[in-house]
């Protein structure tokens, strides 16, 4: 693995990736300079829009869909909702209880329209579908236990019977290999195990569903050419990739997102979640907890928060248990430390 001093400057002992991740030294020191360009003036923001592609270029290549059918916004929340909102009147919608909020919440906010929300058990799910919902909307991984969906059964089990399926990869991507090419609609916000500033999220349409979408956000840079559509009517949106559906870029998390995405793309994958995994098994061998699914490892309590955070080591708490999410920047010493510090409580 990396050694971590080259991409990363930690203060103690970070598990919670599951939170926010911590962007590769480049990648952060990339942004500081753009802050510093657009501060004194010295730039044009061409470069900053190249960043946006260059991001969307390597996001694509992560999950094996093509750059043309990825569009780029700034939450979740927002490109989801684009989901939410062409779905007809009276539609049923299959999730799982407990899923995040952002990520099921576009949903019930139509309930004017009679679109009904479904939410089963995790282990009840692939059962549940079938042809009286219109979508089966989940997270990859669950942001609030750890489990990790079965991809590949999702979508037959979608297939078999006419149901749309819409992923969200916030808590996957990045450490978990992934084919989202035969998903319906893949979301994911970088900020997390990406590695990337917050306002750099993305959304992989299959192109059989360009058309089931309404792009409610669109402006000037949804085009296929942005700079030279600027003003005026007939609309111009792009007729030929997902650009349809893209957001305005926030500019300055894009120059660090399409960084960290190189470096998380030249380690591999493959490399990280070989490395994470083993870390959290070490760390669950430790306290005699079940094998993990994922990197993302609960405690039944949170009580011990405060002895973690007063040792430097950086956690979190969710739902009154205490979570620890093991990365690429953490090492088997990191995972010793914190055992022994809930093993002395």
């Amino acid at each position: 693995m990396q050694d971590r001093s080259t991409f990363w400057e930690m203060h103690g002992t970070y598990l919670n990736t599951a939170t926010y991740g911590l962007p590769p030294k480049p990648a952060f020191d990339a942004t500081v300079a753009a802050l510093d360009d657009w501060r004194t003036g010295r730039t044009s923001e061409d470069a900053w829009e190249a960043s946006t592609e260059r991001a969307r270029a390597t996001f694509a290549r992560l999950i094996n869909v093509d750059t043309n059918t990825v569009a780029v916004g700034a939450t979740v929340s927002e490109l989801i909702g684009l989901v939410a909102a062409s779905l007809p009147d009276g539609a049923r919608v299959l999730t799982v209880r407990d899923d995040f909020s952002s990520t099921i919440f576009p949903f019930a906010a139509h309930g004017h329209r009679d679109v009904h929300v479904d939410a089963v058990a995790w282990e009840q799910l692939l059962d549940a579908i079938d042809e009286s919902y219109a979508i089966a909307v989940v997270s990859h991984v669950q942001a609030g236990s750890g489990d990790v969906a079965d991809l590949p059964r999702l979508v037959a089990a979608c297939r078999r019977n006419g149901v749309m399926l819409c992923v969200d990869g916030t808590q996957s991507c990045g450490w978990l290999p992934t084919d989202a090419s035969e998903v319906d609609f893949y979301v994911c916000h970088a900020y997390k195990w990406l590695l990337s500033p917050r306002g750099s999220a993305f959304l992989a349409v299959r192109p059989e569903r360009f058309a089931a979408l309404v792009p409610l956000h669109a402006g000037w840079f949804a085009t296929d050419d942005p700079n030279n559509n600027l003003f005026g009517l007939p609309s111009r949106l792009s007729s030929t990739s997902a650009r349809r559906f893209d957001t305005s870029p926030a500019w300055f998390s894009w120059v660090g997102a399409a960084i960290a995405l190189d470096v998380v793309a030249s380690i591999g994958i493959d490399a990280i979640a070989t490395h994470d995994m083993v870390l959290a098994r070490r760390f669950c061998n430790a306290m005699q907890l079940p094998p993990p699914s994922s990197p993302i490892v609960f405690l039944n309590s949170g009580a011990a928060y405060d002895s973690l955070l007063g040792a430097g080591i950086r956690a979190s708490v969710r739902a009154g248990r205490l979570r620890v999410s093991f990365h690429i920047y953490n090492s088997q010493a990191d995972v010793d430390r914190t055992v022994a510090v809930l093993q002395s409580q």
